[in-house]
């Protein structure tokens, strides 16, 4: 499984006697910030494994070392699970000099804050004055980096898609419209791979603002329940 911690609990209703599970998850770095490394920019990375690169980025507040360190590029993995949401999410930033693109946060341009989690005072300007926000990725990146994905790797994939029920959330603003196109752009593409693709629909279980605790991508229990039934 790859994608955000909340599928914790998927896992937990999977069974575990007929299951060997491999986890990719976002995790807590040693400065306290949770570490999403799920986007593809970084899945890229790791196969492209350019050692001065990751050695540049990980000095980042919100990365370190481990960022590029996935399990489920190894052979020994049968079926690979992806929750796409932070390609969904996130904000893309480039380098100025290095052309190094990373991914971070959300719905928000780091440059436009005064503070931020993480980033002491120098940090911050450091980061303004280096990177450039190229904001979030757009549909047709998206489908490049699906296509890329399905050819680096020989195993089927399972995605899921994202929920597209409208949450009242100031951090993100209408991220119920950001993931109906992006889920345009995952099902369009898994309906041409049927030979290397299929999808759990989100949709046909978050059904209302109920079905969610608080933010899109946070399901309650009984979503988790039906997504591992399927």
């Amino acid at each position: 499984l790859v994608g955000g911690c909340d599928l914790e609990q998927l896992c937990h209703y999977l069974p575990n006697k007929k299951f060997n599970i491999t986890k990719d998850f976002n995790y807590v770095n040693s400065r306290g910030i949770a570490v999403h490394r799920e986007h593809t920019t970084f899945i890229r990375k790791a196969v492209n494994n350019d050692k001065h690169e990751l050695e540049f980025i990980s000095k980042l507040p919100f990365l370190d070392k481990n960022i590029l360190n996935f399990k489920f590029l190894d052979d020994n993995i049968d079926y690979i699970i992806f929750s796409p949401l932070m390609n969904y999410t996130q904000e893309l930033y480039n380098h100025n000099n290095l052309n190094y693109m990373i991914a971070y946060g959300g719905y928000s341009d780091i440059h436009n804050k005064d503070k931020f989690k993480g980033f002491d005072d120098n940090e911050l300007y450091e980061f303004k004055c280096n990177w450039s926000h190229k904001g979030q990725q757009s549909p047709a990146d998206f489908e490049e980096d699906l296509k890329w994905l399905i050819s680096v790797t020989s195993k089927p994939i399972i995605f899921l898609n994202g929920a597209e029920v409208a949450i009242e959330n100031p951090q993100e603003n209408d991220a119920h419209l950001r993931h109906i196109e992006m889920n345009k752009v995952l099902e369009k593409f898994v309906n041409a791979h049927p030979n290397r693709c299929s999808m759990i629909d989100v949709r046909k279980y978050v059904l209302n603002r109920d079905d969610l605790t608080n933010n899109i991508r946070h399901y309650q229990r009984h979503i988790y329940i039906e997504l591992a039934k399927e």
